[in-house]
């Protein structure tokens, strides 16, 4: 995905908290697009195909330099997709079991942002068996951004990015006032963000249909 730097967010921040040194407000503008990312689930990656390896059911989700995994929206195994569901939902209609059963995945479950685990486990080996898509975030080290968060919600990451710079206390541009406002402004950005990545990929709502391994 095409890049920009933090700092070319500096027109909708920097002229409106001129007291506030660079290198605060592009911190400020950095924990604002990881935030807005955690939140809408805006930024998006499909990842590259993996191999599937028998007896394996935990898999790796790597989104490239920069970006490490919110959620997994969808996952493809065998040109199929499989459900999302929880640990909780599979103890409850197959027991406690589930976790030794091998045969073809159903449904996938992710315990950690960063894998994903089949099940049933895999019982066969497959050449580029499986893809996801993957909502991302930045790093906390990155020192940019998919530039579609520039293109579309620019003005979401200067209402946060202000409303932190304006937290921080004894300093010339302190304004707790002015922080809560234009934190209520970014919430209600990232709720707008939200709402339209459901209207395309996103994870829907779990309702998984109970059918028994192996039928």
């Amino acid at each position: 995905m095409s890049q920009v730097e933090y700092r070319s967010f500096f027109p909708d921040v920097l002229p409106y908290v001129p007291d506030c040194p660079d290198l605060t407000a592009l911190a400020a503008i950095r924990d604002t697009c990881i935030e807005f990312c955690e939140t809408s689930l805006w930024l998006r990656i499909t990842l590259d195909r993996d191999d599937i390896e028998a007896g394996e059911a935990e898999y790796y989700l790597t989104p490239g330099p920069g970006y490490v995994p919110v959620m997994a929206l969808s996952v493809v195994y065998r040109e199929k997709t499989i459900l999302p569901t929880t640990v909780e939902w599979l103890d409850g209609h197959y027991g406690t079991n589930w976790r030794e059963h091998r045969g073809e995945p159903r449904y996938f479950i992710q315990n950690r942002p960063e894998t994903i685990q089949f099940v049933p486990i895999p019982d066969k080996s497959v050449k580029d068996g499986w893809y996801a898509t993957v909502a991302v975030k930045p790093k906390s080290s990155s020192d940019r951004v998919s530039k579609s968060l520039l293109e579309h919600w620019h003005e979401a990451i200067g209402f946060g990015a202000r409303a932190r710079i304006h937290e921080i206390p004894n300093q010339p541009f302190s304004d707790p006032v002015a922080a809560q406002r234009f934190r209520a402004w970014f919430v209600a950005k990232c709720n707008e963000a939200r709402a339209q990545t459901r209207q395309g990929v996103g994870r829907a709502p779990l309702r998984v249909k109970f059918k028994p391994f192996g039928v």
